[in-house]
C-alpha cells in the first residue's frame, strides 16, 4: 500500500486525526526502564554545619521535593547538583554525606559519598571541594509518597558545608518502570 493511501485510510475525507486512531500512550504499555515521570525543586537554601555523631539535614521536611511512585515495582533516581566540602576550620576534617527518604513516616538512609579534607590553616576552607553532583537509585516498593533530604555530618569539630554560598542547588526524582 502506497504512504498516500495509508494517510487516507488514517484521515479518512478530513485533514484531522481521529482520537480514536490514536494509541493511548500509559506507563503500563511503557517497556521496562522507561521515565514514567521526572519532579524537579530548585532551592538556594545552604548550610555550614559542625555536627558528629548525629546527621544535620539541609531542608526542613516541607521544603523537600517529593515524589509518588505509580507502581511497587518503580526505582527512583534521585540527583542533587550543589556545592559540598568542609567550611571555615583548618585541619583535617571527615564529612560525611547521605540522603534520607521519608515514606509515611518511616526513614530511610542512603550513603552518599565519605571525604577527609586537609585544609590549610591559611585560607582556612574548602567550600564545594568534594564535587557537585550527588544521588542514588532507590527500590521503595511502594506507591505512598516519598520525601527526600540530603544530610551531612562532619569528624570532630570541624565543619561541613552543602550548598554554602546559596546558590541555586537542583533536585530532581525520576521514576524509573521497574
Amino acid at each position: 500500500m502506497s504512504n498516500a493511501r495509508n494517510l487516507s485510510s488514517l484521515l479518512g475525507t478530513g485533514a484531522t486525526v481521529p482520537s480514536a486512531k490514536i494509541a493511548t500512550l500509559t506507563s503500563s504499555n511503557m517497556p521496562v526502564g522507561s521515565i514514567i515521570q521526572v519532579v524537579t525543586l530548585n532551592k538556594s537554601t545552604g548550610n555550614e554545619v559542625n555536627s558528629h555523631p548525629g546527621y544535620t539535614s539541609l531542608y526542613a521536611d516541607s521544603d523537600c521535593l517529593k515524589i509518588t511512585p505509580t507502581a511497587t515495582s518503580s526505582k527512583i533516581i534521585i540527583h542533587y547538583m550543589l556545592d559540598r566540602g568542609n567550611g571555615s576550620v583548618s585541619g583535617e576534617a571527615q564529612t560525611d554525606y547521605r540522603i534520607i527518604t521519608t515514606i509515611g513516616g518511616s526513614q530511610s538512609n542512603y550513603q552518599l559519598s565519605n571525604g577527609v579534607i586537609n585544609i590549610p590553616t591559611n585560607p582556612g576552607y574548602r567550600y564545594g571541594s568534594l564535587g557537585s553532583f550527588t544521588g542514588t537509585v532507590i527500590s521503595p516498593s511502594t506507591t505512598s509518597e516519598i520525601t527526600f533530604n540530603i544530610q551531612s555530618r562532619v569528624s570532630s569539630s570541624k565543619k561541613a558545608t552543602l550548598n554554602p554560598y546559596g546558590n541555586s542547588c537542583g533536585i530532581t526524582a525520576m521514576e524509573i518502570k521497574g
